[in-house]
């Protein structure tokens, strides 16, 4: 029997449930997804089962030293007083710490990584956009806009000719990286042959 690569991704149906037209079974994605809460909740519960210690052992040093990397991230990255940044730092600090058990859990060998999947990742974001514009929205109303008005100039106003530059360049190779040698020859003397103001 020859084994693929590709069957680290598979998701496999572990309890078949079907109700009605809902297919809404228990996979390996769920099962790991499940195991990662776990050993999160598991992990934070048996560091601060006893209030922790005075001289922190490895596992103590390891939550604090993840606590204090998402709270010193949330200071920095959030503006405004101390009370509204955290609140949202209970969101922020379980979505990295899933993200990154999640990861370490898929690099121990024959295991499954839920976020190598696309939906998990499409579905982790777009719920955490969709909170934060509504909570946008409900704090500052359609002000919430107001960073792309005149007072804080967008970086997309103001492209420098480099990247600009850059940025033709690369769609004009784009069809010489596609096309056949000799297609790439004409495309490169067309390039060499343009007036350089352009």
């Amino acid at each position: 029997m020859v084994f693929s690569p590709l069957e680290q991704f598979a998701i496999i149906s572990l309890i078949p449930i079907n109700i009605g037209n809902l297919y809404l079974s228990f996979t390996n994605a769920s099962l790991f997804m499940f195991l990662t809460i776990s050993s999160v909740l598991l992990l934070c519960h048996l560091v601060t089962a006893r209030g922790g210690y005075l001289v922190p052992n490895a596992w103590q040093s390891f939550v604090e030293m993840l606590y204090d990397f998402v709270l010193n991230l949330v200071n920095e990255q959030i503006s405004g007083p101390s009370s509204v940044k955290q609140r949202f730092f209970p969101l922020i600090f379980v979505t990295f710490s899933f993200v990154l058990f999640c990861n370490l859990i898929g690099m121990i060998p024959y295991s499954f990584t839920v976020t190598s999947h696309f939906i998990i990742t499409l579905g982790l974001s777009f719920s955490l956009f969709i909170g934060v514009t509504l909570v946008g929205f409900q704090t500052h109303g359609l002000h919430f806009f107001s960073w792309a008005t005149d007072e804080t100039p967008s970086i997309l106003t103001r492209a420098p000719s480099v990247r600009s530059a850059a940025v033709r360049r690369a769609m004009d190779m784009t069809p010489s990286c596609t096309a056949g040698r000799q297609d790439q020859q004409q495309a490169d003397t067309l390039w060499l042959a343009q007036p350089k103001g352009q």
